[in-house]
């Protein structure tokens, strides 16, 4: 009962403030936030109550803008702001919070036009000020948006990338840590595929091949968002339960098709992938040396679409993550390279001496 109300209050108030003069987005993040308020603070399970009431709020936003026929972007991204800031003056903003209110907020934009990368967005900016938890705030963003489209039968690709692009884009406007956001972006999606009974390696390259489309437009270098999405996507994987060297496989696959697509440098994607694979299954205690043969697998695998030598391919795979083996100790190297420098299918292998590049702002082209 209290759900229906607090759809109907935000949905009244909103209709008029949209019809209204004066300044429109401020008096839409005020209303969401006072809404949730007056809910959270009318008795019950606040804790249990928060993320429920959210979800509810931005559905009756959504239909107050489709109600008047307002554009829904801004709409989305100032309720999800109030609603979040609501919360977070009763109680804590938590990861489920996050996820439930940018779920509702990805149904409701499915119908009436709204953008991803807005919900995100609002979503990351608004978590740091109200809490100051980053990690949480793109773990839940990245979780909500794939149940989102779960429920509404959307595309998995367009929606991660409109995470990845949102999420970033929100801490570059507060000074946040990019990398960071990047990596647990992905293993939100991951977490968000599994909790739906999805596909989880589709996600895992549609997320890869994100990322490196979203360098394009997006103030992080090349190697830094190859690398993160990487890592990130094996922590995620690694916590759902999925085989580690699958999962790093369709990362290769998603890695070079994002590259392809962008007439980027596909053999640094490679590379950068497979550092990424590399630290993501030392981070969680995977089998390094497994994983490096998945890389490589994996890279032979994509050599041809990307229009690349089976050799130099494998070449790339297998540097990259002797590099990142490198970063990790003594022990990780002698499995990694005992793994890969060796014959893999039909293919000799060579580890190139390790080498260094300026990182750039922008994706290298093919010349």
């Amino acid at each position: 009962m209290q759900e229906q109300q607090v759809r109907r209050s935000i949905h009244d108030r909103l209709v008029g403030v949209l019809r209204g003069a004066g300044n429109i987005a401020e008096s839409t993040v005020t209303t969401s936030r006072e809404v949730i308020v007056t809910t959270l603070r009318s008795g019950g399970d606040v804790v249990k109550e928060a993320s429920s009431a959210a979800g509810q709020a931005l559905i009756g936003a959504l239909e107050a803008a489709r109600d008047v026929g307002t554009g829904a972007g801004s709409v989305v991204k100032d309720s999800v702001i109030g609603v979040i800031q609501g919360v977070g003056e009763v109680t804590t903003v938590t990861a489920g919070v996050i996820s439930d209110t940018v779920r509702a907020a990805i149904k409701g934009t499915r119908d009436i036009g709204g953008d991803v990368g807005d919900v995100a967005r609002g979503a990351i900016g608004t978590t740091h000020d109200v809490a100051g938890d980053l990690r949480d705030a793109a773990f839940g963003l990245a979780r909500g948006t794939v149940q989102g489209i779960q429920d509404v039968g959307g595309d998995v690709g367009t929606a991660v990338s409109g995470a990845l692009r949102g999420a970033v884009r929100g801490v570059e406007e507060i000074g946040g840590d990019v990398t960071r956001t990047i990596r647990n972006t992905a293993r939100g999606l991951i977490r968000g595929t599994a909790d739906v009974g999805g596909d989880v390696l589709q996600a895992v390259a549609a997320t890869a091949k994100g990322a490196v489309v979203q360098t394009e437009d997006l103030v992080v270098s090349f190697s830094d968002a190859v690398t993160s999405v990487a890592r990130g996507l094996i922590t995620g994987a690694k916590e759902v339960g999925s085989e580690l060297g699958e999962v790093a496989k369709a990362t290769v696959r998603g890695s070079v098709e994002g590259a392809r697509e962008i007439s980027g440098d596909t053999t640094r994607a490679i590379r950068d992938t497979a550092r990424g694979l590399i630290r993501g299954a030392a981070d969680v205690g995977g089998d390094l040396g497994k994983v490096a043969l998945a890389t490589v697998e994996g890279a032979i695998d994509s050599a041809k679409s990307a229009g690349l030598k089976a050799g130099d391919a494998a070449s790339a795979a297998a540097t990259g993550a002797v590099e990142a083996a490198r970063e990790v100790g003594e022990s990780a190297v002698k499995a990694v390279t005992s793994a890969v420098e060796t014959t893999i299918g039909g293919v000799k292998v060579v580890v190139k001496a390790p080498f260094t590049e300026k990182k750039e702002k922008e994706p290298a082209k093919k010349s």
